[in-house]
């Protein structure tokens, strides 16, 4: 019976309890919180399902455009069109028990069920972690405790389980990815990165580089950059939407600099790619490969004007490079104050977006909770009248510990870096820390728009 207890309780590894709380905070965050993106990719794909069993596929971006139906959404359909077959193929069952029973469409249920895709990916990620931790030699205790800090990570948390971002999906498939990568596995690695770049063109910004890093023949190189183009080839031409050139524009003006004098990020992307290709085949290793898809993801963050949810993309890529190194004490500082500077930023950049807004599209707007739902949030940080120089502090502060974060875990010194001259943190410490960077920063996002239950309107 101790026994059973202990393995229930363990403080010094993963435990049984661990891993219920996790569920019943993702059950909790997936369920009350929804955001507008997700609800209009919900319906965009529900529109898409309805084009397919109507046969009037090749008009589904057109009647997306007419809005010419009563469901939500104030944009159009941006995306590839593999995007919105992934969650219409997820809508299907609830399409089918709808038919069965004759069930009108309920908005609300179906937005619900989409984020559930969202956070069964994120979920998913946390496995490949651990799996790319054990593929680059990491022990295997230390790659649990890799796997539990990504998903108990407050800044990647945001993207899946306060917003509903589909940006799971494109990070499972990246994971995905570099895990044959890690292995060697050069076409499998080309396709399911070609797969993931038609959810996010930022996987082209990994897929290129690791590319290089491996392989060095041209002929091959050309080859397995078809068999990663030929996804976007393909789709482009089966179903072309008119708001890509409009969405692509959007990317490539925010690769900009503000200025718009030197295009630093593409600048520093293209010294990559070149010391990739010039990275002699002997000296390389697959923890080359994940540096590098680090520091690439840093310098995009680093250098461009992005998205909250985007910054998902690189935390794995950080965490299992921070776990790859000895030392992880200043880690779980930095990784407290990186969380608390994301949220600032995004409460100042994105005022009233974030807040108990999302509480009203959830399930307590399904059961039409009284008070709850049908009713204006004091949007509690949208009241403060910040100025232009104070959104710059806080997207200073964010990106300076960004920074800080990866000269400190980078091994820039014969494979040793700054960190590890520090002393190692022993599983209790590390899982305490764990939780303790994940209740700092969720639990600062929380206290600071709760306020808007109580003030009035």
């Amino acid at each position: 019976m101790k026994k059973k207890i202990c393995s229930l309780i363990n403080p010094d590894s993963i435990s049984y309890l661990d891993l219920a709380v996790i569920g019943l905070i993702i059950i909790g965050f997936w369920l009350f919180f929804i955001h507008p993106d997700i609800m209009e990719t919900s319906n965009h794909s529900y529109l898409f399902l309805e084009s397919v069993i109507s046969g009037n596929v090749r008009s589904f971006y057109k009647t997306v455009e007419l809005h010419d139906n009563a469901l939500y959404y104030m944009n159009g359909a941006y995306y590839n069109i593999f995007v919105y077959a992934v969650f219409a193929l997820w809508q299907l069952p609830v399409s089918l028990v709808e038919q069965l029973f004759s069930l009108s469409m309920n908005e609300t249920f179906y937005f619900i069920w989409s984020k559930a895709l969202c956070a069964i990916l994120y979920c998913m990620c946390a496995v490949l972690v651990y799996k790319i931790c054990l593929s680059l030699k990491i022990a295997e205790k230390r790659a649990a405790f890799a796997a539990f800090a990504f998903l108990l990570n407050p800044v990647a948390f945001f993207s899946p389980m306060i917003m509903g971002q589909y940006d799971s999906l494109c990070l499972f498939l990246m994971l995905a990815s570099f895990f044959y990568f890690a292995k060697g596995d050069l076409l499998r690695f080309s396709v399911i990165a070609g797969i993931a770049i038609l959810c996010k063109y930022f996987a082209f910004f990994i897929f290129l580089p690791l590319l290089l890093l491996m392989e060095k023949r041209v002929v091959n190189l050309m080859k397995f950059l078809l068999c990663a183009s030929f996804p976007l080839i393909l789709t482009s031409i089966l179903l072309p939407s008119a708001n890509s050139p409009h969405f692509g524009e959007m990317i490539v003006r925010m690769l900009l600099p503000r200025a718009g004098l030197i295009p630093l990020f593409p600048a520093l992307f293209l010294l990559v790619c070149v010391w990739s290709y010039l990275k002699k085949p002997d000296n390389m290793s697959p923890q080359h490969g994940l540096h590098l898809s680090f520091v690439v993801f840093a310098l995009l963050f680093l250098l461009i004007e992005s998205h909250p949810q985007w910054y998902i993309l690189l935390i794995p890529f950080l965490i299992i490079t921070v776990f790859s190194q000895r030392n992880l004490q200043l880690f779980f500082y930095l990784g407290a104050l990186l969380s608390v500077f994301f949220f600032i930023h995004i409460f100042i950049v994105f005022p009233g977006h974030f807040e108990l807004n999302l509480l009203g599209f959830g399930i307590l707007r399904l059961f039409h909770v009284p008070n709850i739902t049908g009713r204006e949030y004091v949007r509690v940080l949208q009241h403060f009248n910040f100025s232009e120089s104070f959104k710059l502090i806080s997207e200073a502060a964010f990106r300076t510990v960004l920074f800080v974060i990866t000269v400190v875990y980078l091994p820039f010194n014969k494979g040793v870096s700054l960190a590890d001259k520090g002393h190692f943190v022993n599983p209790k410490s590390a899982k305490r820390a764990i939780w303790f960077v994940f209740i700092f920063g969720t639990g600062f996002w929380l206290l600071a728009i709760i306020p808007g239950l109580f003030l009035p309107v």
